[in-house]
């Protein structure tokens, strides 16, 4: 009898530890889940990650100029709407300040690439002969200190941000759920990340970069729903625009995978060799997988 009460008094504590680890709530539901289903009518479940180009033709319409839904979000943080984090754990990670946001959107100079004992370096202030030469083509000109410095006086107190139209990359954080008790296939999409292109001309980094992530269930809730600002751009019929809580539901959106949960925590890129291509062809075939899946739940 005690070894009995032992093992459930450890199931419980299990359970409980699952719980904090999904963000249950006390009915067991996923408490970032716009669509709600309870842990015990879910019969599968995987996380995944999407990546949406807005440049893409099929995306164009989340983008139409002025009303692009990365400034939608943008303007939302500004008027203080919702809530940005530093990474999709939204309430598990780091929360972020307006003004952290802002220095995320903040557009690097290029000044800031070399330090001013690398240019003494370059210009070699010693006297002696510039070490590199032209081997490198630098053109170091022949303006002084002074005209330096007055220059830099001159551009003192102006700011550059990336703005809506600058930041074409969006990614999904969803649950690919099936539900048992409905025997339905569910997309539950967890958060929107704002992703600075790495294809960006002003990005000097040249790499991918998180601005911040999103709780879905709030954009819906505050930003894209009843917004006129908010709008999929219907480009055959002005009558016809929808919200962006109605395109997101309808999944109107062109994507394609990028990661799949799994122990290593690799993009499908990673998984597959390291090359961009490949990652886009596995991308594909990862796709036909879920969907033979979900054909194939039918038979139990």
């Amino acid at each position: 009898m005690k070894k009995l009460g032992v093992s459930i008094l450890l199931l419980c504590l299990i359970g409980l530890d699952y719980a904090q680890t999904i963000s249950l709530d006390d009915k067991g539901i996923d408490k970032h889940s716009y669509k709600p289903v309870p842990e015990s009518h879910i019969m599968y479940k995987k996380m995944m990650w999407r990546m949406i180009d807005l440049r893409e033709k099929q995306n164009q319409p989340f983008f139409a100029q002025g009303k692009e839904v990365t400034q939608v979000i943008i303007d939302a943080v500004k008027a203080g709407l919702i809530q940005p984090w530093k990474n999709d754990s939204l309430s598990d990670g780091q929360p972020l300040t307006s003004e952290q946001f802002l220095q995320k959107l903040l557009i690097p100079s290029n000044e800031e690439l070399f330090s001013d004992e690398d240019l003494d370096f370059i210009n070699n202030d010693a006297g002696g002969d510039n070490p590199f030469g032209n081997e490198f083509g630098f053109d170091l000109g022949e303006e002084t200190n002074d005209e330096v410095e007055e220059e830099d006086k001159s551009n003192t107190g102006q700011v550059f941000y990336y703005e809506g139209k600058d930041l074409w990359q969006l990614e999904v954080k969803e649950n690919w759920i099936f539900d048992k008790q409905r025997s339905t296939t569910i997309f539950d999409i967890q958060a929107l990340t704002i992703v600075i292109p790495a294809d960006h001309p002003d990005n000097v980094k040249g790499i991918e970069e998180v601005v911040a992530s999103f709780s879905y269930k709030e954009l819906i809730e505050k930003v894209f729903t009843n917004n006129p600002e908010a709008i999929y751009y219907n480009p055959y019929n002005d009558k016809e625009h929808k919200s962006l809580a109605d395109a997101f539901e309808l999944r109107l959106f062109s994507s394609y995978l990028t990661k799949i949960n799994n122990p290593t925590n690799e993009t499908i890129t990673d998984i597959y060799g390291g090359d961009p291509g490949k990652g886009i062809q596995a991308s594909k075939l990862e796709e036909q997988r879920l969907l033979e899946f979900e054909h194939n739940l039918w038979s139990f």
